[in-house]
C-alpha cells in the first residue's frame, strides 16, 4: 500500500477540467507528469472517466473530505481548468498551501465581475462605471442617474454571455432582471443581485495570456466580430488572430499586463476580454483560465507555434525555460489564422449542413471543430457555448482569409449553413 501511495505522489490537480482544459492533463503527460481531476459538481459526476487521468475525485460539498481525498496525492499544484472550477482551485490551493499560484484571499478580484471592476478603479486603470443590487428600483434610479443608454445587465459571476443582456429602455432592464435575479447561473451560483454596468462602444479584442510569478507573457491576441442579438447581448462570428505588434496590439498588451497585476494574477493563465473604445482600452471580463470553447491545436501550432495549454504546462513544469523563451517579448506569427463560429438560427431538428462541402473547398479551409451530429435536437444560439461547432481558416495571405471568411458570415447571416426543420 506505501509503495502504490509512492507512486502517486506529487501529482497536479485540475479542477473542472472541461472546455480547453480537457488538454491541459494530455500537455503535462509530455512533460512526464501525472494529474488527477476534481469535479467541483455533482451534475457533472455522471460523465465517463478519462484515461489521461490518473483519478477522479467529486466534490459532494465538504472541503474537509475532499481536502482529505487528495492529501493522499500530495498535490504540487491545483489548477482551475475551466471557469467553473476557479473559486474551488483557489479554495484547495489555500488548504494546501500552494506558494506557485495567485493570492486566494482575492479570489473575487478574478472571479466577481463586480469587485474585478471595482479594483481597477482603485488602482487607476481604465475600467467600466458600474452599480449592483438586488433591488430592481436601485438599478433603475443608478440608470436614470447615469442618464445614457444603452446599458448592459449581467450576473456578477457566470460564464459564455449567461444572462448578459443590452437594455435600451426600462422594460427591457426589468425583463433582464427577472431573467437573472434568483436564478441559478451557469456555474451553479444563485444570483443573488445583479450588475448593471455602461454599455462600451468599440471593437472587442481577446488577449489571453499566460503568467508565472507575477511576469507575464501575451500568447495570442484577437479581435472580433460580433452581430447584436435582440433582446440579449452579441452572437459571436468570427475571431481573427492579430500579430503581435501595431498600435493597438501595444496598448492592449500594456493595459492587460496592468490588469493582471492589479487583480493579482501572478500565476496560471488568463482570457481577457477588453474593449478598444474611442478612450483607448477598457476591460470587459478577466477570467482566470484557458481561452475556453474548442481549439483546433493543429491549426494554432501552424500560426502561433504552440498553444496556450501547452504554455501553460509548461510554465509549470519549467518556469525558468516558459520565462527565458516566451515572456517580455512579442510573439511570432508563421501563418494567419481566423475562426468562424457557427450560430443556429432557430430551433429544431438538424437536418443537413448544406455549405459543408462549399467550405472545405476554400483557399483557407483547415478544418471544423466540434460539429453537431445531424437529426438531433438543437436550440437557437444565444450565447458563446459553442454548441454548434467551428471553422477554422488558416493562410499565409490575411486577405485570402478575409474574403474567406465574409464568404461564410454571408451564409450564416442568410441562414443558409444549417438546415433546420421544425419539431411537429
Amino acid at each position: 500500500m506505501q509503495k502504490e501511495l509512492m507512486a502517486l505522489e506529487d501529482l497536479i490537480c485540475i479542477v473542472d477540467a472541461y472546455s480547453t482544459g480537457k488538454k491541459l492533463a494530455a500537455e503535462f503527460q509530455k512533460h512526464g507528469k501525472k494529474c488527477i481531476h476534481i469535479k467541483s459538481s455533482i451534475k457533472n459526476a455522471n460523465d465517463a472517466k478519462r484515461m489521461e487521468f490518473v483519478e477522479e475525485i467529486l466534490y459532494e460539498g465538504n472541503l474537509q473530505n475532499l481536502e482529505n481525498t487528495i492529501r493522499k496525492f500530495n498535490p504540487t499544484h491545483i489548477i482551475a481548468g475551466s471557469e467553473m472550477g476557479v473559486e474551488l482551485a483557489d479554495k484547495l490551493v489555500a488548504s494546501f498551501q500552494i506558494s506557485d499560484a495567485s493570492n486566494p484571499s482575492t479570489t473575487q478580484y478574478r472571479r466577481n465581475k463586480y469587485y474585478m471592476q471595482e479594483r481597477l478603479y482603485e488602482q487607476g486603470i481604465p475600467c467600466i462605471k458600474q452599480f449592483k443590487s438586488n433591488d430592481m428600483n436601485e438599478i433603475i434610479q443608478w440608470v436614470k442617474r447615469f442618464r445614457t443608454w444603452p446599458i448592459v445587465i449581467k450576473p456578477l459571476n457566470s460564464a459564455a454571455s449567461d444572462g448578459v443582456t443590452i437594455c435600451e429602455n426600462e422594460f427591457e432592464i426589468q425583463a433582464a432582471f427577472d431573467r437573472i435575479y434568483n436564478q441559478e447561473n451557469r456555474l451553479g451560483i444563485k444570483n443573488e443581485e445583479v450588475l448593471v454596468q455602461e454599455y462600451l462602444e468599440g471593437t472587442q479584442y481577446f488577449v489571453n495570456t499566460v503568467s508565472w510569478d507575477g511576469i507575464h507573457c501575451i500568447s495570442d491576441i484577437w479581435v472580433q466580430n460580433r452581430r447584436r442579438l435582440e433582446g440579449r447581448a452579441f452572437l459571436f462570428e468570427s475571431m481573427s488572430l492579430c500579430p503581435s505588434k501595431g498600435k493597438i496590439e501595444n496598448e492592449l498588451k500594456k493595459y492587460t499586463e496592468k490588469v493582471l497585476s492589479a487583480l493579482n494574477l501572478t500565476h496560471g493563465a488568463a482570457h481577457n476580454e477588453v474593449m478598444w473604445t474611442k478612450e483607448g482600452p477598457k476591460l470587459i471580463e478577466l477570467n482566470a483560465r484557458l481561452m475556453g470553447a474548442s481549439i483546433d491545436d493543429d491549426s494554432f501550432r501552424t500560426a502561433l507555434g504552440y498553444t496556450q495549454a501547452q504554455l501553460l504546462a509548461l510554465a509549470y513544469v519549467n518556469p525558468k525555460e516558459f520565462i527565458n523563451n516566451y515572456t517580455r517579448q512579442n510573439y511570432r506569427l508563421y501563418k494567419n489564422l481566423s475562426e468562424v463560429s457557427f450560430i443556429f438560427h432557430k430551433d429544431g431538428i438538424l437536418k443537413s449542413f448544406p455549405k459543408k462541402n462549399k467550405i472545405e473547398k476554400l483557399r483557407s479551409f483547415h478544418s471544423f471543430i466540434g460539429l453537431p451530429e445531424l437529426n438531433t435536437i438543437v436550440k437557437k444560439t444565444e450565447d458563446t457555448l459553442g454548441l454548434p461547432g467551428y471553422v477554422y481558416l488558416l493562410h499565409e495571405d490575411k486577405y485570402i482569409i478575409e474574403s474567406d471568411l465574409n464568404t461564410i458570415l454571408e451564409w450564416q447571416r442568410n441562414n443558409e449553413v444549417f438546415e433546420i426543420d421544425d419539431i411537429e
